[in-house]
C-alpha cells in the first residue's frame, strides 16, 4: 500500500517553477506578484498542502525572486532594470543563486521548526533529514531556474520575443 509520508526531496533534483518565477518577476517586478500569488496558490490547493504550508510556500515563491533581486541591486551587484534588452550571463546566474538560497532557506524553516516544541529549549528544530532537504533542495532550485532562463532567453532570442515584454 501507500506510506502517509510524503517525501519532500523527490523532484528536487531540478526546479524549474523557481526560474520561470524568477523570469516573470525580472519581466514585470511588482506587477507580477498577484499573478504568481495567484499561480502558486492554486498549485498548493491541488497539491493538497497543509494550510499553514500553502500560505507560507505561496508566499517563499513569490517574494524569493523579488527579494533577491532587490538584494542584489541594493549591494549593487546586479543592475536588471533593462531587462531584456540588456543583460550580463554572471548577474543572472547570481540571482538564480540568490533566489536558489532564499527559497531553500525559507523552505528549510517552514518545513523543520516544531511550533509544539517551542517551549522547549533546543527542541524547536527537529533534523529530520535535514542535510539531505538541503543538500537536494539548493541544487535542484539552482539548476532547475539556471536551465529554465536560459531555454527561455533561447527561445526568445530565436522567436524573437521581445515584443511580449511590457515597458514600465
Amino acid at each position: 500500500m501507500g506510506s502517509n509520508i510524503w517525501n519532500i526531496t523527490v523532484g528536487a533534483s531540478m526546479y524549474f517553477p523557481l526560474g520561470s518565477f524568477i523570469l516573470v518577476t525580472l519581466l514585470y517586478r511588482e506587477k507580477a506578484i498577484i499573478g504568481l500569488f495567484s499561480i502558486c496558490f492554486l498549485a498548493g490547493l491541488y497539491y493538497k498542502l497543509e494550510e499553514h504550508l500553502l500560505y507560507i510556500f505561496t508566499l517563499i515563491n513569490v517574494f524569493g525572486p523579488y527579494l533577491s533581486i532587490r538584494f542584489l541591486e541594493g549591494f549593487r551587484m546586479g543592475f536588471f532594470k533593462k531587462f531584456p534588452n540588456e543583460y550580463h550571463l554572471g548577474e543572472l546566474v547570481m540571482l538564480c543563486l540568490t533566489a536558489s538560497i532564499f527559497n531553500t532557506l525559507g523552505k528549510f524553516f517552514v518545513y523543520y521548526y516544531d511550533p509544539e516544541k517551542s517551549h522547549q529549549v533546543g527542541r524547536i528544530w527537529e533534523d529530520q533529514g535535514s542535510i539531505n532537504f538541503l543538500t537536494s533542495y539548493l541544487p535542484g532550485d539552482l539548476t532547475g531556474s539556471i536551465i529554465f532562463i536560459f531555454i527561455a532567453l533561447g527561445v526568445a532570442k530565436v522567436l524573437n520575443l521581445r515584443q511580449l515584454y511590457i515597458e514600465n
